[in-house]
């Protein structure tokens, strides 16, 4: 089942299981996605980027600096604050609810993770992931019956 962008975008939707006809991002000559782009080095720096779907936005990559125990990943994890409306104006809800799981698949101890002005922690993560587990248990109180874990599949 193909489903439609859950919001309008100025470039092609990323190839994902939902979006199977999509073209795949590329990076120089072959990407696959969900694989990790291949380690650049720059100055002497190692640098790995990866797209593992679509989140706060379709093209939103993860950013691993494994030298300085350092992940950047924008705008799906506030430091400090709760997301604002609509879960941080998200393209990918579902994505986006998976996302800090990802990112702690990474060893870090660092995150930097947008606009706040300040280094997130793994703690942070958690506290977004209990944050948005809370949500969907509020909205199953007010939309009983339905089970948005499922959802999430």
């Amino acid at each position: 089942m193909q489903l439609p962008s859950p919001v309008p975008h100025p470039r092609p939707a990323l190839q994902t299981p939902a979006y199977p006809a999509a073209p795949a991002p590329r990076l120089g000559g072959t990407f696959r996605a969900h694989r990790p782009w291949p380690t650049l080095e720059i100055g002497g720096e190692r640098v790995e980027l990866a797209w593992h779907g679509p989140n706060h936005s379709p093209d939103n990559i993860y950013i691993h600096f494994p030298d300085h125990d350092t992940l950047m990943f924008i705008d799906v994890v506030n430091a400090g604050w709760i997301p604002i409306y609509n879960l941080n104006l998200s393209d990918d809800v579902i994505g986006y609810t998976g996302a800090p799981a990802i990112a702690l698949d990474y060893p870090w101890t660092h995150l930097i993770s947008g606009h706040l002005g300040r280094v997130a922690t793994r703690e942070d993560v958690a506290v977004h992931r209990r944050h948005r587990s809370q949500l969907t248990r509020g909205a199953g109180l007010g939309q009983p019956g339905t089970d948005f874990p499922a959802l999430r599949r």
